[in-house]
């Protein structure tokens, strides 16, 4: 009723202008909001597509990865259709990673604010003592960078996360606490946010979204320190050779430059609906322009 009153008091012409500046802004909305759940700054990513090390986030190149000790890119198990980055090779205990070949500058400022998110599959259990590192830009040092672990004692099915920010740490509640998560020989996403000191853990797997893990926490320094840092390893650390590397896989690793909202870890952990291609909008704001001229010539033309 209210295109044919627009229509009507206004003539063709001016209702269809009228009705086509409104789907403009609808089409413009909606590519707004389609667009939203990646407008984060994604500092590095790594999917290991093709069996490389290559970061497609902003840092680029200077994030890329080689391999050390045992670790390998492998097809199976893999999140996706593509690689995995194996850093098991038969067992644990070995320096097995895979790391940037110095400090990456855009990792060490960044600051009061990040998020780090991954998937991971463990073939065993983490170390009853040791800490079985997962993401580390810590130096021998230790007097800057962060550090994400696994609290040593926990099972593959039930383990705890561990974030250190300038070798200050704050322990997560263990995965049980949600029930129905196990990274036991299947594929289980992990992420943490860091928000000026304040710290939240979050879990989910390939069918549950995530959720987190108790409380937020603290810790006393509320920024990284950038003096001090040591280079990326994922599976490594260069803060301690008496750590070692966990007994599983990795895949879809990635590290933003701000502290995520939990709908925004959502969109990451499945990878969210990609931004639409400027194709995709073409074609849904031609449907929406159509819309009016198939009412004009169907409806609203008197017999």
């Amino acid at each position: 009723m209210q295109l044919r009153f627009i229509l009507r008091d206004e003539g063709f012409l001016g209702g269809l202008r009228k009705i086509l500046a409104y789907r403009i802004l609808l089409v413009f909305l909606l590519g707004a909001t389609l667009g939203s759940g990646r407008a984060a700054a994604q500092l590095v990513d790594y999917t290991f597509a093709g069996g490389t090390g290559t970061n497609s986030g902003s840092l680029g190149s200077s994030a890329n990865l080689t391999l050390a000790g045992g670790a390998s890119y492998v097809t199976s198990p893999a999140l996706n259709s593509g690689d995995s980055l194996d850093v098991y090779a038969g067992g644990n205990g070995e320096a097995n990673y895979a790391g940037t070949s110095s400090v990456v500058s855009g990792l060490a400022d960044v600051g009061s604010t990040f998020t780090i998110a991954m998937w991971v599959n463990l073939a065993a259990a983490p170390s009853v003592s040791a800490t079985d590192r997962l993401l580390s830009t810590l130096s021998s040092s230790q007097s800057g960078g962060i550090d994400l672990s696994f609290e040593p004692g926990g099972t593959a099915s039930n383990f705890a996360l561990t974030l250190s920010v300038n070798s200050s740490t704050a322990s997560g509640d263990s995965v049980n606490s949600v029930s129905g998560y196990s990274a036991s020989n299947q594929w289980e996403f992990v992420a943490v946010t860091f928000d000026a000191g304040t710290v939240q853990f979050y879990v989910g797997n390939t069918t549950t979204t995530a959720q987190a893990l108790g409380s937020a926490l603290s810790t006393t320094p509320t920024s990284v320190n950038s003096t001090g840092e040591g280079a990326l390893e994922i599976g490594g650390t260069a803060a301690s050779a008496g750590d070692r590397t966990p007994p599983g896989y990795f895949d879809d690793v990635e590290v933003f430059g701000s502290a995520l909202t939990a709908s925004q870890v959502d969109a990451i952990q499945f990878q969210a609906v990609p931004e639409p291609r400027s194709t995709t909008l073409l074609v849904i704001g031609l449907c929406f322009l159509a819309i009016p001229l198939l009412y004009r010539r169907r409806w609203f033309i008197p017999a």
